[in-house]
């Protein structure tokens, strides 16, 4: 089965509260799809820590663009130029449409620092075909994991978004 995941856009921000905070007050990156080359994802926050595409393909509709991923080894890869710093309080978010669920598919995050797991060390992925966000902390500290309640739908496009405050 191919699962195939379309992205709209996707923003990480830090901050003394987890929510969303404007560029000059935590947000660490902001990639959308809209005016982009096919190879380049701009990051519009003041970090600039810009994306390159690899096996995926950037779709305009309805005014609007998103990358599509075929839900196994098509990514944007993002080397950061400065580091995210992400061990306080933070918020990502994402719009995502799928139109088939694979079980461990990322659907974006930092890869984890042991190669043999397919899991983020920051980010959500499918598990079950429900949405988990998680943060792996590094050896003796906790991890938290929060699945979300109901399938992704497919075919839709659903807006996705994880907090945390900075505490376990």
């Amino acid at each position: 089965m191919n699962a195939r995941i379309a992205a709209g856009l996707l923003g990480l921000a830090l901050s003394s509260t987890p929510v969303f905070a404007a560029a000059d007050n935590g947000l660490v990156g902001h990639w959308t799809f809209d005016g982009c080359d096919g190879r380049v994802v701009k990051d519009r926050s003041t970090l600039h820590n810009d994306g390159t595409i690899d096996g995926g393909v950037v779709r305009r509709e309805r005014g609007a663009s998103s990358l599509e991923l075929d839900g196994f080894d098509g990514h944007v890869l993002i080397r950061e130029r400065t580091p995210f710093g992400l061990t306080h309080a933070l918020t990502a978010a994402l719009w995502v449409r799928a139109s088939a669920l694979k079980d461990r598919t990322v659907l974006f995050g930092k890869p984890h620092t042991n190669d043999s797991w397919t899991t983020p060390m920051f980010g959500m992925y499918l598990d079950g075909g429900r949405v988990v966000f998680g943060l792996w902390g590094s050896k003796g500290v906790d991890k938290l994991l929060v699945e979300g309640g109901r399938e992704l739908p497919r075919d839709t496009w659903t807006h996705l978004a994880g907090t945390f405050d900075g505490k376990v």
